[in-house]
């Protein structure tokens, strides 16, 4: 489901929905689902918090936490794109070339994020906001207020997966 937080207006996913859109990246693999439930709700919480004040920001804490929880059992670079892309279009933006762009530079926070250190966390997760912007780009109203717009989008970013490689 997706949730609504109304103190900050805008649209956060939670659990379910990464789980769903996990499952339909990885629909043709052999292996997948969920590796460790706990890391998976904590990426989801720690995403929502205040100190992470802007919509790429945000996005960005997204996508590491998924990545750096390892929460699912393969998949889990794809499951964070497709997260953070499904994030920014229900809040008004969208990650354009996807997923080539970024199969390099996410594997790049999988071998980083271990090694982070609590205090450099906020630091490199702006630095993933930096690198998700070159490629983002506000919709306009009428893009922002077309349900089906948003259907087809996630539908073309879903179609993108299907010769990504792990």
């Amino acid at each position: 489901m997706i949730i609504l937080d109304m103190t900050k207006e805008l649209y956060l996913l939670d659990e379910d929905i990464i789980i769903f859109l996990h499952e339909l990246v990885m629909k043709d693999a052999d292996t997948k689902g969920i590796r460790d439930k706990a890391n998976l709700e904590y990426a989801v919480h720690e995403y929502k918090q205040p100190r992470y004040k802007e919509v790429l920001v945000k996005a960005a804490a997204l996508l590491f936490n998924i990545i750096r929880g390892h929460c699912f059992l393969d998949g889990n670079k794809r499951t964070a794109l497709v997260s953070t892309a499904a994030f920014l279009l229900f809040n008004g933006y969208e990650l354009e070339k996807l997923p080539l762009v970024y199969a390099d530079y996410l594997l790049n926070v999988a071998k980083e994020a271990s090694n982070i250190k609590d205090e450099d966390v906020l630091d490199y997760i702006k630095h993933i906001a930096g690198e998700l912007e070159k490629y983002t780009k506000k919709l306009s109203k009428s893009e922002q207020e077309s349900m089906n717009y948003l259907a087809e989008s996630m539908q073309d970013i879903l179609d993108s997966f299907k010769d990504f490689n792990k």
